[in-house]
């Protein structure tokens, strides 16, 4: 032991048996970094506080200021959740609530209470009895009906309604599950000195503490408290999860996040840090996933559905990613009526919508297909007013991110050409890495993990700007032209690209057009776009999913020979359930016969086909560079490849330039030209083509040789002759 460490607990009264027992520990320098997660500045030594569930907390030596001045004294593991700290003595009478409970502020007064034969449960601090806003599951746990529980705190509570505040709202909590709640008054010390349950004990007796007064939840001492607690419970209850403020971000917390933003290993630390959470494999879907929750930014998000059968982990694994993404930009579904999208009481603008299992909100599939196309919903209802009924439209608007789970292998055709689908790997040896995090979970060395612990990840997407993207390559992206859900397959796919920018935009170029600064994609987003896109697009394509081709792979060992359903479980080894669901979806392709039975009869099986080799060979990250230096239309060369200089906002000579000046004179005269496009003599440089590759509208004829500046923002070095 550390004699400062030893001088420390002695001040608070531990005897080297307490100490002993409950485990209270010096930690080697070496070892600070490996207890908190990160090496905290001009820290020497470490006291150690296990809590005996794998979690602990560690008192710093010397205690250090962080950037906006608040001294440090506590550390713990980012992503380790809110804890209990109870000594064995308190744990022995948690179900006995014929036992008097004392509850009070840090481990070691907790302690000290214990060492003097009286059960005494610790907070690491005031507020720390809440997780996500909501009261700790291990509350849970212990009986309260009629037990006398008391609550002490520090001697200047009383003159500090921030600290008052969460005493009362705590003795609230425990009043409303049948305690019989008072707060204790410590007198303060010698001179006004503030003075601790601890310090309390050390300086009197234990006799003395059944003497101190103490106050009912009723008492008008908590008359003020009592009213800011009635706003902040009734703005706890009115505010949905979606609907919630945005927290003030820190001078630190704000560089924090940006540091996070500005890593290059900005998605591998995301998964570094889902792997220690104890969500284990599926990197490839984990990463899906983030960037799809990053995509509610765009303008056209991406919506996505997870297949897995029931007990694969496919709502555990949304959950696990939605934790790194703020709490006011998620709205999860359970069940949802028919209109229940129509009478949100907000918009649903740039917000994460989770369904958890789509059996719930099937009755409201309408409504949510309307959105993901629409990017809103709107609804006209008859409503009275003035004595009279008037017809008055509600409108919800969007645009919004749908991820939903499922064990359908299929869902609506026109649901399925509006998300992308990922599937959950069932492996075994999936399964085994599972069972290894469950024993780290269970021998405390995966602690459990809060939103608030994942606060820079939180900040880091609050401070993502968004800014229109530019993707220069996306010309020299070749995409299958059947069949026909490609139409919406391949805007899917620049919208994954899209979200990668979006949450790299701290690493990437901005350039301005019409007077908007837009990100530049890079081919790393093309490169990271393609690694995750590819496999789903394959099985969109094919219009199979995974266990489908593998039960139809099976049957095709069967040849000509016919086959039973029996034949084909025991082959995969899969429940009858399963084995039926895919078979249903194999015969449906037209990839498997089957022959019906009749009634006492098996039915019989035999293999047509196998699944069509359809693929979506997106084009590596060489060829797309290669293909920057070609036109992928006729004619279309961004102006960059021209002449980079002419792009600057401040040359009179770029044609973006000459385009905003044009349209100025336009307006000046009263002529409307939309879709116009400006025109300035330049050198001979490509044929002619007949529209603009940036948005597709027509091109108007023009004399002589041109430079052509569309106004979405795109310019293009052209040739072409009035006919």
């Amino acid at each position: 032991m550390h004699p400062d460490h030893l001088a420390d607990l002695r001040r608070s009264g531990l005897n080297d048996e307490t100490i002993a027992s409950l485990r209270i520990h010096s930690a080697r320098p070496q070892d600070i970094p490996k207890l908190v997660g990160w090496d905290p500045p001009n820290v020497t030594s470490a006291l150690v506080f296990p809590y005996g569930c794998g979690f602990c907390r560690v008192k710093v030596f010397p205690p250090y200021k962080d950037k906006d001045g608040h001294t440090v004294k506590y550390l713990q593991r980012p992503a380790s959740g809110v804890h209990l700290y109870i000594p064995p003595l308190a744990s022995s009478v948690l179900g006995d609530p014929s036992k008097p409970l004392i509850w009070t502020e840090g481990e070691k007064k907790a302690a000290k209470v214990c060492q003097e034969g009286i059960p005494c449960i610790g907070l690491g601090g005031l507020w720390n009895w809440l997780e996500d806003g909501k009261p700790i599951a291990k509350l849970d746990t212990i009986a309260h009906v009629e037990r006398e529980e008391v609550i002490y705190a520090d001697s200047d509570i009383w003159v500090r309604p921030d600290l008052l505040q969460p005493v009362y709202a705590f003795a609230r909590e425990l009043e409303g599950r049948g305690a019989k709640v008072t707060v204790a008054v410590i007198p303060p010390g010698a001179e006004g000195r503030k003075r601790g349950l601890d310090d309390f004990l050390v300086e009197e007796c234990t006799e003395k503490l059944s003497g101190l007064k103490r106050i009912p939840v009723k008492h008008k001492a908590f008359s003020a408290t009592a009213a800011w607690h009635k706003k902040w419970i009734e703005a706890k209850n009115s505010t949905p999860d979606s609907s919630m403020p945005t927290p003030r971000m820190t001078e630190s917390e704000r560089d924090e996040a940006l540091t996070l933003l500005q890593d290059k290993r900005l998605l591998s630390r995301f998964l570094d840090e889902i792997e220690v959470m104890g969500c284990v494999g599926e990197e490839e879907n984990k990463a899906i996933l983030y960037l799809t929750f990053t995509s509610r930014q765009l303008d056209q998000p991406i919506n996505l559905v997870a297949k897995g059968e029931s007990g694969a982990g496919k709502n555990y694994l949304v959950e696990s990613v939605c934790r790194f993404f703020p709490r006011e930009d998620v709205l999860s579904i359970s069940t949802a009526t028919p209109k229940a999208l129509y009478y949100l009481p907000e918009d649903l603008c740039h917000k994460i919508v989770i369904i958890a299992e789509r059996h719930g909100a099937e009755d409201a599939d309408y409504s949510i297909r309307t959105f993901q196309s629409e990017g809103k919903v709107s609804i006209l209802v008859p409503e009275k007013e003035d004595g009279r009924i008037v017809t008055k439209e509600r409108i919800v608007n969007g645009p919004a991110v749908f991820v939903e789970t499922t064990t359908r292998a299929h869902l609506h055709p026109e649901n399925e050409t509006r998300t992308f689908n990922i599937f959950i790997d069932e492996s075994q040896e999936q399964t085994a890495a599972i069972f290894k995090a469950q024993d780290k979970r269970y021998l405390g060395h995966i602690p459990p993990a809060t939103r608030e612990s994942l606060t820079p990840w939180h900040n880091a997407q609050r401070l993502l700007e968004r800014l229109p993207v530019i993707i220069p390559y996306v010309g020299a992206i070749t995409f299958p032209r059947e069949p026909l859900r490609v139409r919406r397959d391949r805007p899917r796919f620049l919208a994954m690209i899209e979200a990668c920018t979006l949450l790299h935009q701290h690493q990437r170029e901005r350039q301005e057009r019409g007077r908007k600064q837009h990100l530049v994609a890079s081919l790393d987003d093309y490169a990271i776009a393609r690694e995750l896109a590819t496999r789903m697009l394959g099985s969109a394509l094919k219009g199979a999913t995974p266990k489908c081709e593998n039960l139809i792979s099976l049957a095709a060992e069967f040849g000509e020979q016919e086959f039973t359903r029996a034949e084909i479980e025991k082959g995969v080894g899969w429940d009858r359930k399963t084995v039926v669901k895919f078979l249903k979806e194999a015969v449906s392709l037209g990839c498997i016969d089957e022959e019906s039975g009749g009634k006492g009869r098996v039915s019989k099986y035999r293999f047509v086909k196998g699944v069509a080799a359809v693929d979506c060979p997106l084009p590596t990250v060489e060829e797309v560079e290669q293909g920057l230096s070609k036109l992928s239309i006729p004619g279309e060369m961004p102006i960059e490849q021209v002449n980079s200089a002419a792009i600057k906002r401040n040359d009179p000579d770029c044609p973006v330039v000459q385009r905003e000046e044009r349209e100025a004179r336009c307006d000046t005269q009263g002529v409307r030209e939309e879709k116009q496009l400006s025109v300035v003599q330049v050198e001979p440089h490509t044929p002619n083509v007949p529209e603009c590759p940036g948005c597709g509208f027509v091109q108007p004829k023009a004399t002589g040789d041109t430079y052509i500046a569309c106004q979405c923002g795109k310019v293009y070095g052209r040739s072409r002759s009035r006919s």
